[in-house]
């Protein structure tokens, strides 16, 4: 291989890991975000019994279903992985 392939296969190994890495982080953000206040964003349908207010559960519109169970890990980094795919694309043409 040339100088030229061996400088552009590190710089896309270097975007790759560094999209792994901010996908990582995000998840955990996520994970700890969601403990801290998953009780209180009843907006997006989340429900602690006996911890989320009563005025959004008597509230909530027929048919709602609430979502009791918090995002996995995997669930926020497949999740980031998706957002983050075109990171690579925007980067690699500068």
């Amino acid at each position: 291989m040339s100088k030229i392939d061996v400088a552009v296969n590190k710089a896309i190994y270097m975007v790759f890991l560094t999209d792994v890495v901010l996908v990582t982080i995000s998840a955990l953000l996520l994970l700890q975000f969601e403990s801290a206040y998953f009780s209180g964003l009843t907006y997006l349908g989340y429900y602690v019994p006996g911890v989320t207010p009563e005025w959004a559960v008597t509230a909530r519109p027929d048919g709602m279903q609430w979502m009791a169970a918090r995002s996995t890990f995997i669930q926020g980094f497949l999740t980031f992985i998706v957002l983050f795919n075109n990171f690579g694309a925007c980067v690699l043409p500068l």
